[in-house]
């Protein structure tokens, strides 16, 4: 039996077929996370998806991913349209012999592999979208001025008060109703909120899965313009932010154009 993860946002296709994969003795397991490429010959992505009411793509991620962290696992796209791709599976003309079609794949580090074109919207493009924003500042610059103030209350604690370090670091300008680290932070989440569904298509979904949790773990401390000493203690604030702040980094450098 052939063991293969299918990455689609609606089982409604492969009920559909689900007479034929029997036949060809295909097994397919819903993709949770990266841990299950180990496990498997190969992922389907099933394309475009659905999400928000918007259709994207995030083959060109997988792509990139699979050819650098499992270069020997096939990689499969299949959907409803029909297009002409080395590695796509039309699903309303399914080949009479799916083994076939499968050792004729071309691998995710193919040097000619021929970019797919749908109409939906390229997932680098919804990623560069969450880090860059529609402000002057991006994800990346907000979270290193964030850390930044972090540290420089870590070191202040050790010589003076934390309300004489609070009124260094973080009390409002003279002008201003809400202080830089607690409205940055508040645009942070609301940022979060609107571009999470979407990561969860990704194969980086855990880290973007957790990176979410300690964003709603530190919010009482930051929602309240970090005047708490005890949540800046107990909520470990300056090692979370850096977390955030280098996972964030890390996936941007690889995957956002």
């Amino acid at each position: 039996m052939m063991e293969l993860l299918a990455l689609t946002n609606t089982d409604r296709f492969l009920k559909a077929q689900e007479a034929y994969f029997d036949r060809q003795n295909i097994k397919f397991t819903p993709f949770l996370d990266a841990g299950q490429l180990n496990q498997c010959q190969g992922l389907v992505l099933f394309i475009p998806i659905e999400c928000q009411g918007q259709f994207v793509s995030p083959d060109e991620i997988w792509r990139y991913f699979l050819a650098k962290h499992y270069p020997d696992l096939q990689f499969i796209l299949a959907g409803v349209e029909d297009i002409q791709h080395h590695n796509y599976l039309d699903l309303l003309h399914l080949p009479s012999s799916f083994s076939a079609f499968f050792h004729n794949l071309k691998p995710t580090s193919y040097n000619e592999w021929t970019p797919f074109s749908t109409e939906a919207m390229d997932m680098r493009e919804k990623l560069h979208r969450f880090y860059e924003g529609h402000g002057d500042e991006s994800v990346t610059f907000s979270l290193g001025k964030i850390s930044r103030k972090m540290e420089t209350l870590a070191k202040r604690l050790k010589q003076v008060s934390y309300p004489q370090a609070w009124k260094e670091i973080f009390e409002p300008l003279e002008g201003e109703t809400t202080a830089y680290t607690e409205e940055k932070w508040k645009e942070l989440h609301r940022r979060w909120g609107h571009y999470a569904p979407f990561f969860q298509y990704l194969p980086f979904r855990k880290d973007m899965e957790e990176v979410g949790r300690r964003i709603v773990f530190l919010s009482p401390f930051f929602e309240n313009n970090c005047r708490d000493e005890k949540l800046f203690e107990s909520l470990d604030c300056k090692v979370n932010i850096d977390w955030i702040r280098e996972t964030l980094d890390t996936i941007k450098s690889e995957y956002v154009p």
